[in-house]
């Protein structure tokens, strides 16, 4: 009897270890985050690409980063706190007519309650519906100067280089960063500066309950190499991609 409990015994304990190596070994499957971009046009499906361009070659790399995060990227204008919190993160571009003051505060109460938002903005484009419109950096500030982050009303009017690259997840493989019309950031103490042109930070992260990622660009989602061919941009979608494991 004592032989027979002793050999279930270790059965048990054999197939209990060999359960454990088993599913250690089975890779996990990724989870695939949603994320929302505030817009009521999708250039993928819309024939004219949102008058974003004549094709989309120029968005690729900007989507293959999101297909690599992993995660699905849907395009839709919520008017609610509720529709928002269905969305594990928020990219908030200034450069659009459908961010009013009530999507400005439902982005608040959605950072506040935990979510994470990219907000871009700078002085190329006007934003919202209201008339006058005021410039995307403008109205960006409506959100983002509650967390401490202001952008500024300069406009470049050139390709520059964030060659000040702060050590940080978001950094992880990046080297020097291409701006193209760029603006720039003024930050309290709090915040971090991420990357910086002459020593002024142009994109910099807010992290409390929730996280913001600023970008002083409407246009950062753009491969530009079509129309600056001996500029190498392809870091800035390795930004992206470390941008967004990091929100979700």
């Amino acid at each position: 009897m004592l032989r027979k409990t002793t050999f279930l015994l270790a059965l048990v304990i054999f197939l209990g270890v060999a359960f454990i190596l088993i599913t250690s070994a089975t890779p996990s499957t990724p989870t695939v985050s949603r994320i929302l971009w505030i817009a009521d046009c999708d250039p993928r499906t819309d024939e004219q690409h949102c008058h974003q361009g004549d094709d989309l070659d120029s968005f690729a790399p900007f989507y293959q980063a999101i297909e690599e995060v992993p995660a699905i990227l849907e395009y839709d204008n919520p008017a609610s706190l509720e529709q928002f919190t269905e969305y594990d993160i928020v990219i908030a571009n200034f450069c659009s007519d459908v961010i009013e003051g009530s999507t400005v505060e439902a982005l608040a109460d959605y950072i506040d309650n935990g979510g994470a938002v990219v907000v871009m903005g700078d002085n190329t484009c006007l934003a919202g519906p209201k008339q006058p419109q005021p410039m995307a950096a403008t109205a960006a500030n409506e959100l983002t100067q509650r967390y401490g982050i202001r952008f500024t009303q300069d406009d470049t009017r050139e390709v520059q280089y964030a060659a000040t690259v702060v050590k940080h997840p978001i950094t992880q493989d990046v080297d020097t960063i291409a701006f193209f019309r760029n603006t720039y950031l003024q930050i309290i103490p709090a915040i971090t500066p991420i990357l910086n042109i002459h020593d002024e930070p142009v994109v910099a992260v807010y992290k409390g309950k929730g996280k913001v990622v600023a970008i002083a660009s409407v246009s950062f989602q753009y491969d530009w190499i079509r129309y600056f061919p001996e500029t190498d941009w392809s870091n800035n979608f390795i930004l992206w991609k470390n941008i967004l494991t990091w929100l979700k």
